[in-house]
C-alpha cells in the first residue's frame, strides 16, 4: 500500500525532480514527499486508481506540478484536478524552468495557486521551495533557530521579508 503524501511532485525530468526532492528535504524535512513521473501517474495517485488503488483517500496538501512534461502536461492535470470535487481545493504550484508570459495567462485561466519560474541556482531554488512550504506546509518547516538551506532564520522579534514576491513569477 502506498502511504499518504503531504507533497506530490509531478515531473518527468528526473534531474529536476531530484533537485526538488532535495530542496524539500532541506527546507521542510518533516514533509512526506512523493515523486511521480508524469501527469498520468499523478492522476492515478490523486484519484486512487491504477497502481494507487487502495491508497488512503486523503489528498496531498500541495501538488508541485511541472509544466514541461512530455506525456500529459501540467495544465491538463491541473484542469482535471480543478474539475473534480475531491481535488478542486488542493493547492497547486505550477513550476516552469522558463519565464514565459503565455504561461502566466494560462496559469490564471486554469486557477493554479501560484506559478513559479524555477531558478538555476540551488540556494534560490530552495528559497522558492521554502516559500511554498511556508504557505502550505508551515508545520513541516525546520524549527525556529535551525539553519535553512538559504540562511539562518531570524530571531522571532526581527523583521523578515518573505521570499514570495521575488521568488514567484507571479506576485
Amino acid at each position: 500500500m502506498v502511504p499518504s503524501a503531504d507533497v506530490l511532485v509531478v515531473n518527468d525530468h528526473l534531474l529536476d525532480a531530484q533537485t526538488t526532492l532535495v530542496a524539500f528535504e532541506q527546507v521542510a524535512p518533516r514533509a512526506r514527499v512523493l515523486h511521480v513521473m508524469d501527469g498520468s501517474e499523478a492522476l492515478h495517485y490523486l484519484f486512487s486508481t491504477g497502481v494507487f488503488t487502495g491508497r488512503p483517500a486523503d489528498m496531498p496538501q500541495l501538488v508541485f506540478l511541472s509544466l514541461e512534461m512530455t506525456s500529459i502536461g501540467g495544465l491538463c492535470v491541473l484542469d482535471l484536478m480543478r474539475a473534480h470535487p475531491l481535488t478542486c481545493k488542493v493547492p497547486v504550484v505550477l513550476a516552469s524552468i522558463e519565464g514565459n508570459p503565455s504561461h502566466y495567462r494560462r496559469f490564471n485561466k486554469f486557477d493554479a495557486n501560484v506559478y513559479v519560474t524555477l531558478p538555476c541556482d540551488f540556494q534560490r531554488y530552495c528559497a522558492v521551495i521554502e516559500a511554498c512550504s511556508q504557505r502550505w506546509l508551515p508545520w513541516a518547516l525546520r524549527p525556529c533557530g535551525a539553519e535553512s538551506a538559504r540562511s539562518p532564520r531570524p530571531s522571532p522579534g526581527s523583521r523578515w521579508r518573505s521570499p514570495l514576491p521575488e521568488a514567484f513569477g507571479h506576485a
